[in-house]
């Protein structure tokens, strides 16, 4: 009788202890985020720099060469989520060659600022020839899988200036964007450069992504300026999309050799009739 009893109680106590096993579920919201990034459709790129940042606490720097893209990159992050900012540079002839281009990328590193998740353009320079990835990601799982596509992030301005002045000309373009931020978005501030035009008339300067149109390009000789022109809103008027994935480069035509001054873009064009005086 007494065995009997026992192996049934031994039977319940078996059950509730299955039971009260099977209910308590291990609590692992406090472990890692296993953040596998894919930089396999980046073959076009010598080498990738990117930093990965929760904005506070987290901070994480590296860089990639092309012949691990095709691995899988796995890091562990904060569950709280993260920014993923990925970059690289065009060469002197506009190849996307990472670092390994000629002197147009040497010193794009300063550029970069030392937790590799934004950019910054020194006032005076020119936007450096950059591609990027970023990424608000949200990590509240155990793994994560990224595709990394860079694309485009600057525009250059191919710019010939027509004129009948018997003094040099000298261009200027100013705007309210120097960089990008955390998020990749651009960031507001001072940007001014003065391009070299040689002596057919011919420049270039690149400018980052834009918000607005504000860019703004003056016109100086040797005393002084002569004239200011809303370029970024004759830009978009052009029908130029700065929200584009791979932005447009924009070739223009400056006529100053008339009592007004003719902006051609694409088969867009402005005359500003002010008469100018030279």
């Amino acid at each position: 009788m007494s065995k009997g009893i026992s192996s049934a109680a031994f039977v319940l106590f078996a059950a509730v202890c299955i039971f009260a096993g099977c209910s308590i579920k291990e609590d692992r919201s406090q472990c890692p985020c296993i953040l596998e990034l894919d930089f396999s459709g980046n073959g076009r790129f010598d080498r990738l720099d990117f930093g990965v940042s929760s904005g506070d606490d987290f901070l994480y720097r590296d860089m990639v060469g092309n012949r691990d893209f095709g691995q899988p990159y796995r890091l562990e992050v904060p569950r709280s989520g993260v920014y993923l900012n990925v970059y690289s540079f065009a060469s002197s002839d506009g190849r996307a060659d990472g670092y390994g281009g000629g002197a147009a990328v040497m010193g794009e590193t300063e550029f970069i600022d030392s937790d590799r998740t934004s950019l910054t353009i020194p006032l005076g320079r020119e936007c450096p020839p950059v591609y990027m990835y970023s990424s608000r990601i949200d990590t509240g799982k155990e793994m994560h899988s990224e595709y990394v596509l860079l694309r485009k992030n600057y525009s250059v301005l191919f710019i010939r200036l027509l004129s009948e002045s018997a003094s040099p000309l000298v261009l200027a373009v100013g705007g309210k964007i120097d960089g990008y931020g955390l998020d990749g978005a651009p960031e507001e501030g001072d940007f001014y450069v003065k391009p070299e035009v040689n002596e057919d008339g011919y420049c270039e300067v690149r400018i980052p992504r834009q918000k607005d149109g504000a860019l703004r390009l003056t016109i100086s000789d040797e005393e002084g300026v002569l004239r200011e022109f809303a370029l970024g809103e004759y830009i978009i008027a052009s029908g130029y999309d700065w929200t584009a994935a791979d932005l447009e480069d924009v070739e223009m035509v400056i006529d100053y050799a008339k009592t007004g001054v003719v902006f051609s873009i694409k088969d867009w064009e402005k005359t500003v009739t002010t008469e100018v005086v030279i």
